[in-house]
């Protein structure tokens, strides 16, 4: 019954998306002030934006900030949207909340979608399980077949973690052939999930393998317990040009909390970026948070958002982050403002809805809807 009421929806809201492009002008490009109940309507405008983008961020500030009991509505127009980047960040703001009520069975609706993007389907199959939500996943055991390689892969391994052995040789082939999309989720999952065999169809083949895809299939295999794959990803620690380091570190955040997350976040604070050491340094003793925090380097800032709460320390430093020079860093503030519910933060909020650059507008918007 629940399939039937979500479907159903789907299909009211496919039919009703062009009438949200008539909302406002989710560009706010005039800089003017937000007038009451401008920020739903601007985020239900942009989440109908030609740039994927504008939509994915859309509907992560619209996921981030609404009350559970109406997230049903963004949950399945984003996941029902043309682009593949936007539904997997659907996917990734409902992990976020995956144990509030309701959120599984929007998880598993896109999951279960055979239409949908086959890395969304499975980055929410991965959170379901990794939740403790197995009921309703059974039919993703034969979900990859009849499904070209870089489709297959993906539900593949998420057949195998459900007991479907016959997935093995078909990411196996995909994986040695490169036939696979650069998502790191599921790049990250292959490491959780995976096999011994797998590391030699991982060890790639530089022609095929983009500098970024190597470097997380360098992960995947240390992940796995090989030994090369853990000294690249060491190597890609220390290096000395910030990128590579910073890439690096993204992925050992990605670890869920554990003994795996714990030795990696010690070999990032040993990084050849100051930016990542400090970073790393506060997430394994948080107590250090405040002396990481003061170096005032914007990367560092951004990578311990995640561990500021809503406590008078972790508001005043939210406001420092919001006033930043970096958009990036005011933007992942919003964000996180958003996530605590920092009503407090209001009148600086309403500043960052008028920034010029999207992704801080509409970050901010959905700290404003947030209560």
């Amino acid at each position: 019954m629940q399939g039937l009421r979500v479907a159903w929806l789907a299909l009211a809201l496919l039919a009703c998306a062009p009438r949200l492009r008539l909302a406002v002008d989710p560009s706010l490009g005039d800089g003017a002030p937000l007038a009451r109940g401008e920020p739903l309507a601007a985020l239900e405008a942009a989440a109908t934006d030609a740039d994927p983008s504008t939509r994915r961020r859309a509907f992560e500030a619209l996921l981030d900030a609404l009350p559970v009991e109406r997230l049903t509505r963004w949950a399945v127009q984003g996941s029902y949207d043309r682009d593949p980047w936007v539904q997997t960040g659907v996917v990734d703001a409902l992990l976020q909340r995956v144990g509030e009520p309701g959120v599984p069975a929007l998880l598993l609706d896109v999951a279960s979608r055979g239409s949908a993007d086959p890395y969304a389907r499975a980055a929410a199959a991965h959170g379901l399980l990794d939740a403790g939500h197995a009921d309703g996943l059974e039919p993703l055991r034969t979900a990859w077949v009849d499904r070209p390689g870089w489709k297959a892969a993906p539900l593949a391994l998420v057949a195998v973690r459900l007991g479907e052995q016959a997935g093995r040789p078909v990411l196996e082939r995909a994986l040695r052939e490169g036939d696979v999309r650069d998502d790191p989720s599921f790049v990250v999952a292959l490491g959780l999930h995976g096999w011994p065999g797998l590391v030699d169809a991982l060890a790639r083949d530089d022609a095929w393998a983009e500098e970024d895809l190597g470097l997380r299939l360098d992960v995947a295999r240390a992940l796995l317990a090989d030994p090369a794959g853990a000294r690249a990803w060491r190597a890609a620690l220390a290096d000395r040009e910030p990128a590579v380091a910073r890439e690096a570190f993204e992925l050992v955040l990605r670890l869920a909390e554990g003994p795996q997350r714990a030795t990696w976040l010690g070999a990032a604070a040993r990084a050849g970026d100051r930016g990542v050491r400090r970073a790393a340094t506060a997430w394994r003793r948080p107590q250090t948070l405040a002396r990481s925090w003061a170096s005032g380097e914007a990367y560092t800032r951004e990578a311990l958002l995640p561990l500021l709460l809503g406590d008078e320390d972790g508001l005043a430093r939210l406001a420092e982050a919001l006033e930043a020079d970096d958009p990036s860093l005011r933007a992942a503030a919003a964000r996180r403002a958003s996530r605590l519910r920092a009503v407090s933060l209001r009148p600086l909020l309403e500043v960052a809805a008028t920034d010029d650059r999207v992704e801080v507008r509409l970050a901010a918007l959905g700290a404003l809807l947030a209560r």
